[in-house]
């Protein structure tokens, strides 16, 4: 969907369109404003109007929090919107680095995205992927259930989760191969991936909820109470099985240039949010695992009990010259939505 310019009521208008159509349940947005600008237009509550609508019937929306690091006004402290709405999913951005492996890439390291940031300054800490406090919108459940104590004192807290946002990503446009960057890069990214998790989920029909599982599978609706818990249950017991995050850390040792967003250079602020253990204001839980992550959603949609597998071959910790077979069994213990 697109506006008919780039003001705040074209924009609003697309929403619009797209709830009224009704024809999808994931949705993407790379244009918004910073709160304050939206907020002064006397327009939050009719973005969250449509939001809570589209919300209320399932769909999963990803929006970029925008690349001003932490002064998406430029100026001070301050969020985007509509990616501080809480019934959105926050996208901000990481700078993932790659080794040529014999001509195969190879992961090598992955940070907040720093730049280039307002007003076109480039260089370390000049910008990123937006984050920090809302100063308007509240808090989803998810964050109070699984956020650190006191975060944003009942305030949103942004991003969410965060994807590869530097120069790297190419897309195929008018004919040839382009490279971009940015949160905006980022967010259709992610909803395309809640796309591919609804389609699954769709096949899977009605043997989801409880007993007696045969509520529908989709839509998958809000993804954040599941990314929240699941970034939670991994920050508090970091060995848990399948956890799906890859948690953006700061180097050792620290590096300033390299581990933080920043603001405006104008306005003499660098280094505002800083990767760290578990959630933070740079990437928020990370980057993560889509496969693991699926699987999160499948059991928190599903209901039942965890299945049973059991594997049979040869030995562990050995090394063998020829291929072995591995054979594999998955059961359900008791009758469930999510028996195998």
């Amino acid at each position: 969907y697109e506006g008919g310019n780039t003001k705040l009521t074209d924009l609003l208008d697309a929403w619009q369109q797209a709830d009224s159509d009704d024809r999808a349940r994931n949705a993407s947005s790379s244009f918004g404003s910073d709160e304050g600008a939206v907020d002064d237009a006397h327009m939050i509550s009719d973005f969250t109007d449509v939001i809570n609508d589209m919300a209320a019937k399932g769909w999963s929306i990803a929006v970029a929090t925008g690349d001003h690091g932490a002064t998406q006004d430029c100026s001070n402290l301050s969020v985007g919107f509509p990616a501080s709405d809480p019934f959105v999913v926050a996208t901000g951005g990481t700078n993932l680095t790659l080794n040529n492996n014999a001509g195969a890439a190879q992961y090598s390291a992955e940070h907040p995205w720093n730049g280039p940031g307002c007003n076109g300054n480039a260089g370390a800490n000049q910008g990123g992927g937006n984050g920090g406090c809302a100063g308007i919108e509240p808090r989803g459940f998810y964050q109070e259930v699984f956020g650190p104590d006191n975060l944003c004192g009942g305030k949103r807290s942004l991003p969410d989760v965060a994807l590869n946002s530097a120069i790297g990503e190419s897309v195929y446009y008018n004919g040839s191969w382009v490279g971009f960057a940015g949160t905006s890069i980022a967010a259709p990214e992610l909803a395309g991936y809640f796309a591919q998790l609804n389609s699954y989920m769709l096949v899977l029909g009605n043997i989801c909820g409880p007993a007696p599982y045969n509520q529908a599978c989709a839509p998958v609706g809000l993804p954040n109470y599941v990314l929240w818990g699941q970034g939670w249950a991994g920050s508090v017991v970091p060995s848990t099985p399948r956890n799906p995050f890859y948690d953006i850390k700061a180097s050792s040792p620290f590096n300033s240039a390299v581990d933080c967003i920043g603001g405006d250079g104008g306005q003499g602020l660098s280094g505002l949010y800083c990767a760290g253990d578990g959630y933070d204001q740079a990437t928020g839980w990370g980057s993560f695992n889509m496969l693991r992550t699926a699987w999160a959603f499948g059991y928190s949609l599903g209901g039942g009990a965890f299945p049973d597998l059991n594997f049979t071959g040869p030995a562990t910790n050995a090394w063998y010259k020829s291929d072995q077979t591995v054979n594999f069994t998955v059961s359900s213990p008791v009758v469930s939505g999510t028996s195998a």
